[in-house]
């Protein structure tokens, strides 16, 4: 009786090897998608940067526009201005 089912079993995925075939064309598959997800994503980002210039995020960077919004507005004098810009710039 076992060697029955040994000699006619299909395995899970049937038909012997088609299953194996079947798991392997879906990972392709799958692969193959996220692959042109992540370029599409780059590209974005790329056209983005280039798009926007590329932007810097240092805190001495952003100190400096607070100190040139500040200058803008009014709210500190030419003095005082050129004095932290100087100590800005230093550092």
């Amino acid at each position: 009786m076992m060697r029955y089912f040994y000699n006619h079993f299909d395995g899970l995925w049937g038909l012997h090897m088609i299953g194996g075939f079947i798991v392997g064309i879906l990972f392709l598959i799958v692969l193959v998608v996220i692959i042109i997800y992540a370029i599409n994503k780059f590209s974005q980002l790329y056209m983005e940067t280039k798009k926007n210039g590329l932007q810097s995020f240092s805190p001495e960077d952003e100190a400096l526009k607070i100190l040139n919004m500040r200058f803008a507005n009014g709210e500190i004098s030419e003095e005082e201005y050129e004095r932290k810009k100087k100590l800005l710039l230093n550092n």
